[in-house]
C-alpha cells in the first residue's frame, strides 16, 4: 500500500501539476488575460487542483488508456463461500514452516522515499510554524497605533515595531498591520498611505489565508518544481493586484511606485529583518519589484486593466477541461475490489471463484483457510489476473510447504496468467534455490519463458542472469535451460 500511494500521490503529482499549469500558461496567452487579479485567480486554481488531483487515483473507474492497480481484497459472493473467505490466522500445511523472505534492495524504495517524503514536509512545516511564531511574537510586543488611518476599518489593528523593515499584514480572524515605526510615526506621509493601502488589499482579497494555505501546500509537495512555479506566478500576480487595488484608491501611480521603492530600500538596509510565511511585505522579492514599478510607471497603465469577461470565462473553461482530462487520465488504485467484483466473474463456474479466493488465501499465508477452500472443490490452477495461480502466489511468498502441498494435490507447475511470470521465473526472481529445485523436481519447463505487459519476455536463465546468481544458473543448466 505504501508503494501505491507514493507512486500515485507523488508520480502522478509531477505531471498532472505539469499539464495544468501549461494549461494556464496556454490559456493566458491566447486569450489576453492581462488583469493580474485573473491571472492570479487562474494561477491559484491551478495550484489547488495540483494539490488534489492525485487523489483522483482512488475515484472508482477505469482511467483512459491504462490499467487498474488493484489491491485485492476477499468478497462472500454466497452463505458457504464468505465463510470459507474469512480471514484465519496464517498456518502452515504440514506443520512445516514458512520459508524465510529473501531480502532485496528493492524492498527499501518504499519506506525510504516515505521518509524522505516526511522529512522533508515535516521540515516545512517546521519553518511555517517557526514563522508564524515570531510573528505572533512581533504582535504580541508591538505598540498599538491609533487607528485613525485613512481607509482603515476599526476591525483591522495597526501596530509598530523597530525590527519590522517594511509593512506586513498579518493574521486572519484578527488582521494586523505591523509597520516600521519611522512609519507609525506618520500616518498621514504619502508613502504611509500608499503602503496602507496595499496591505490592506491583501486582507481584503483573502490573500493572507490562501497563502497559508499554499504555504501549507508547499510544505507536502515540497519537492514538486511545477507547485513552486506556479506558488511564484501567484506571488506575483498577487501583489500586482493590490497594487492596482491601491492606485485606484490613491490616484497616483507615480507617487505608489515611489512609495513601494522607498519600502524596499528601509528593508534592503534594514539590520533586522522578521520574514514569515504568514506575512506579505509590500516590496517582495527584487526581479517582481522591478517588474511591478515598470509596470506601475509605463504609458497606458490603469490601474481598472483592460478586462474582457468572456476571455477570464474562456481561460477558466480550459483551465476545467484541462483538470477533467488530467482526472481522466490518472491511473486508477482500486483499495477494495475483490476477484467477484470483475465483471466476468458471473462466468466462472464455483471451482473457478473459489480458487479466486485460494490464491488470495495462499498469498496472506493462510494454510487453514486455504485447505478449506480446496476441501470446498477450488480449482487449484485458477487463475486470477495480476495475482497468478496458487503455485505462482505461494512461490511469491516463498512459502515452500505451501508449495510442495499444491503440487501433490497436482498443481501445474507451469500454469500463469497472461503477463504474469511462471512460478519458476518467480522463485529464480526471489533467488530462493530450495523452491527453484522443488519445481524442477516437479518437472517444470526450464525453458518456458512469458512475456510482461511491456512486450518484454523472461526466462528462468534470463532471470538467473539477470540476479548474477551463479549457483542458480549452474541448476537450471544442468536441468536442460539453453545457454
Amino acid at each position: 500500500m505504501t508503494e501505491t500511494l507514493i507512486y500515485s500521490v507523488g508520480v502522478n503529482a509531477l505531471w498532472q501539476a505539469g499539464l495544468l499549469a501549461l494549461g494556464v500558461a496556454v490559456a493566458i496567452r491566447v486569450f489576453k488575460i492581462t488583469a493580474p487579479k485573473y491571472r492570479a485567480l487562474l494561477w491559484s486554481a491551478a495550484f489547488f487542483a495540483s494539490a488534489l488531483v492525485p487523489l483522483a487515483a482512488f475515484v472508482p473507474g477505469a482511467a483512459i488508456g491504462t490499467s487498474m492497480i488493484t489491491a485485492t481484497t476477499s468478497t462472500a459472493f454466497g452463505a458457504s463461500t464468505a465463510q470459507l473467505a474469512a480471514p484465519a490466522s496464517e498456518v502452515a500445511i504440514g506443520g512445516a514452516e514458512t520459508s524465510p523472505k529473501v531480502f532485496t534492495y528493492g524492498d527499501l524504495l518504499a519506506p525510504v522515499g516515505g521518509l524522505i517524503w516526511l522529512g522533508g514536509a515535516a521540515f516545512g512545516l517546521f519553518k511555517l510554524i517557526a514563522g508564524g511564531v515570531v510573528v505572533a511574537r512581533l504582535r504580541r510586543v508591538a505598540e498599538p497605533v491609533a487607528n485613525d488611518a485613512p481607509g482603515v476599518s476599526a476591525s483591522i489593528k495597526l501596530r509598530s515595531h523597530d525590527g519590522v523593515s517594511a509593512p506586513l499584514a498579518t493574521g486572519v480572524l484578527r488582521p494586523v498591520i505591523l509597520l516600521p515605526q519611522i512609519m507609525a510615526d506618520d500616518l498621514a506621509a504619502p508613502s504611509t498611505q500608499h503602503a496602507l493601502a496595499h496591505e490592506l488589499a491583501h486582507i481584503r482579497r483573502g490573500d493572507l489565508i490562501a497563502n497559508i494555505a499554499e504555504q501549507i501546500i508547499l510544505c507536502l509537495f515540497w519537492w514538486n518544481p511545477v507547485l513552486h512555479a506556479m506558488r511564484a506566478r501567484i506571488a506575483e500576480n498577487r501583489e500586482m493586484a493590490c497594487d492596482d487595488h491601491a492606485v485606484g484608491l490613491m490616484r497616483d501611480a507615480n507617487g505608489y511606485a515611489a512609495a513601494i521603492i522607498e519600502c524596499a530600500e528601509r528593508a534592503i538596509g534594514s539590520t533586522q529583518k522578521h520574514v514569515s510565511a504568514h506575512a506579505l511585505s509590500a516590496t517582495g522579492r527584487r526581479s517582481s519589484l522591478s517588474k511591478r514599478i515598470t509596470r506601475l510607471v509605463a504609458d497606458g497603465y490603469s490601474a481598472r486593466g483592460n478586462v474582457r469577461p468572456g476571455s477570464v470565462i474562456m481561460a477558466c473553461a480550459v483551465m476545467l477541461l484541462s483538470a477533467a482530462l488530467i482526472v481522466g487520465a490518472t491511473p486508477r488504485v482500486a483499495l477494495a475490489a475483490g476477484p467477484a467484483s470483475d465483471a466476468r466473474s458471473e462466468m466462472l463456474t464455483d471451482a473457478q471463484r473459489l480458487g479466486h479466493f485460494l490464491v488470495e488465501a495462499i498469498a496472506e499465508g493462510d494454510g487453514a483457510r486455504a485447505e478449506s477452500l480446496v476441501a470446498a472443490g477450488a480449482d487449484i490452477n485458477a487463475v486470477l489476473e495480476k495475482n497468478g495461480t496458487p503455485l505462482i502466489a505461494a512461490v511469491n511468498r516463498q512459502s515452500y510447504s505451501l508449495a510442495a502441498w499444491l503440487i501433490a494435490l497436482g498443481a501445474d507447475v507451469d500454469q500463469y496468467a497472461r503477463y504474469d511470470e511462471t512460478a519458476l521465473i518467480s522463485a529464480v526472481r526471489t533467488g530462493n534455490i530450495h523452491m527453484v529445485r522443488l519445481l524442477i523436481e516437479a518437472g517444470a519447463d526450464v525453458n518456458l519463458s512469458a512475456a510482461t505487459q511491456e512486450g518484454v519476455f523472461r526466462s528462468p536463465i534470463g532471470e538467473a542472469r539477470r540476479m548474477k546468481r551463479d549457483d542458480l544458473i549452474s541448476l537450471l543448466v544442468a536441468s536442460g535451460a539453453g545457454e
